[in-house]
């Protein structure tokens, strides 16, 4: 099971649920996380109405995952972009971050840490 994942746009428009090592996560159901269709811009994880800079963290017991998501403009400036990041085990706010620049540099860097608010 994967213990890191980004989903977002990387490179380029268009959201891609990705492991640190920069391969595709195609089989989330397998590896014990959400989906990109559970996530991208989803109710659920993320605050509205839509503020750049705004999200959430989540932990899911059921799956022992924390999903830290926001809204953001970095790479496409349309609305609705979004980005979350999937932490095996219940994680700190800074924990997440810490990991996700650690793990994702090339994205990381892109991207200024969000205004977050825990949810459950």
């Amino acid at each position: 099971m994967i213990d890191f994942a980004f989903f977002g746009c990387r490179g380029g428009a268009g959201h891609f649920m990705t492991a640190p090592d920069g391969s595709s996560i195609n089989d989330c159901d397998r590896e014990g996380i959400p989906t990109p269709e559970d996530l991208d811009a989803s109710r659920l994880f993320l605050p509205y109405p839509e503020k750049v800079g705004e999200g959430r963290i989540t932990y899911l017991p059921a799956l022992n995952v924390t999903v830290m998501s926001w809204w953001n403009r970095v790479i496409d400036e349309r609305s609705c972009v979004n980005s979350h990041i999937l932490c095996r085990g219940e994680v700190s706010i800074g924990t997440m971050w810490n990991v996700f620049t650690y793990r994702f540099p090339d994205v990381a860097k892109l991207h200024q840490k969000p205004i977050i608010a825990r949810t459950y």
